[in-house]
């Protein structure tokens, strides 16, 4: 039943967006439409999964041990949370809110949810947020047919990389194309921050240009090194890097790019 209004509320989305296209421009309008019509085929996708209906092998769960629930559980709860997920963009995007201010209370709002159900679990809330990390991962990877390694790989190398190079980028060309003397030393520094973060990802990406399997072991073997180097555990420099360094940096580079614009 959670699984089922998890699709259903999917669909709300498209309405809205529906609704919103007619005071959008063209390419905003299609990029809207589509980006409904695929999230409501993978939640279509995932209510056939967990519903059974939709032939599949079983989730395995990474970080599932961490909590006293099956997987079925966690799916179910996962479908919960994915439903409120979608009221609340439904109802963000029949507002037309912000699409950066949407995906960053978005991840907070993970966090906190995530960090919160740990003593409920009766865990550290740290390591409550790192399993909602990988069970997270887990079931969209299985929801899209890919192993753990594979989503990981695709999600914690490929996807920031990509959000890091683009908004970096914009911010680039944001600062250059402003020509106000009294913006001079903001736009000195977001130039040279997107610079340092564009080179940053390059060499990042060519540090890890490897098959799944050996970028994923590559990246667990050098989150082990920097516990060890500050006195930490896997875990926490794992939500430290992948968690709040890229949504600072993404928080960062949208800002200051919306600061050069309104002014």
């Amino acid at each position: 039943m959670a699984a089922f209004l998890f699709f259903l509320t999917s669909l709300a989305i498209i309405a809205a967006s529906i609704y919103r296209i007619r005071r959008l421009t063209r390419p905003k309008a299609i990029v809207l439409i589509a980006s409904a019509v695929i999230y409501a085929l993978f939640s279509m996708v995932a209510w056939g999964k967990i519903a059974g209906f939709i032939p599949t092998g079983g989730v395995q769960v990474y970080g599932a041990s961490m909590f006293p629930t099956g997987v079925p559980t966690m799916l179910s709860i996962a479908a919960i949370f994915g439903t409120a997920f979608n009221c609340f963009t439904a109802v963000w995007v029949y507002r037309n809110g912000s699409f950066w201010r949407w995906c960053l209370i978005s991840a907070a709002a993970f966090c906190v949810v995530c960090a919160c159900a740990g003593p409920v679990f009766g865990v550290s809330p740290l390591y409550s947020l790192f399993g909602g990390c990988c069970a997270f991962m887990s079931i969209t990877g299985w929801v899209m047919g890919l192993t753990y390694t594979e989503i990981c790989v695709i999600g914690n190398i490929w996807v920031p990389a990509a959000a890091l190079l683009t908004t970096a980028g914009c911010l680039i060309c944001v600062s250059l194309r402003k020509r106000s003397s009294c913006l001079a030393a903001l736009r000195i520094f977001s130039v040279v921050f997107g610079i340092a973060q564009i080179l940053v990802v390059f060499w990042f990406l060519c540090r890890y240009a490897l098959s799944f399997k050996e970028a994923f072991q590559k990246t667990v073997d050098d989150l082990n090194y920097m516990a060890s180097v500050f006195h930490t555990t896997y875990e926490a420099v794992n939500i430290v890097v992948w968690v709040f360094v890229i949504v600072i940096l993404l928080a960062a580079n949208v800002l200051l790019a919306r600061r050069l614009v309104r002014t």
